[in-house]
């Protein structure tokens, strides 16, 4: 099950609640909290930006196992970032990600306007890598230096989905 958060949703949560309705609200550990705050504290949309992402939610117990959706989504050139985190490890492997997307990818380009979809992952995150290219993204190359964790950059691999190429699919 699939619950939007929208950036008006998300800055209502964090103006009416307390930190510790908003980690059960979002079901956030303490470093998504941070990185929750932060971004809160910095703006949710700006002149080029905004997004629109969705708590992934197990259908019986409604306890949030993953996000998705589009991370940055640029309005003014019809394309946006699509990225998914499946964080409760139980659930990997079960198909619900691409279940997911092939809800989110048509939603994109049927009602945000969305010409292009870009993706990006780890080269050596094949369970990522299959699903993108599962539903049809093109390798396009790699990033080099594209993103720091634990203070180390690491290279990318950006794939993409237009528009025409997924309505040939449909």
């Amino acid at each position: 099950m699939l619950k939007e958060i929208t950036p008006e949703l998300y800055i209502h949560v964090f103006e009416n609640s307390t930190d510790e309705e908003i980690k059960a609200y979002f079901d956030f550990d303490g470093k998504g909290f941070e990185l929750a705050k932060s971004r809160y504290k910095k703006g949710m949309t700006n002149y080029h930006t905004t997004f629109k992402y969705f708590l992934l939610k197990d259908k019986e117990t409604q306890s949030t196992i993953g996000t998705c959706g589009y991370y940055r989504w640029y309005e003014e050139h019809n394309r946006a970032e699509f990225g998914y985190v499946m964080s409760n490890m139980a659930y990997r492997k079960q198909g619900l990600m691409t279940e997911a997307a092939n809800a989110l990818i048509p939603y994109a380009f049927d009602n945000m306007g969305v010409h292009r979809i870009e993706a990006f992952a780890s080269p050596e995150n094949e369970p990522s890598i299959r699903i993108l290219e599962g539903l049809g993204f093109t390798k396009e190359g790699l990033m080099r230096d594209h993103f720091l964790r634990d203070g180390v950059y690491e290279p990318s691999a950006a794939y993409s989905l237009l528009k025409h190429e997924f309505d040939q699919m449909r």
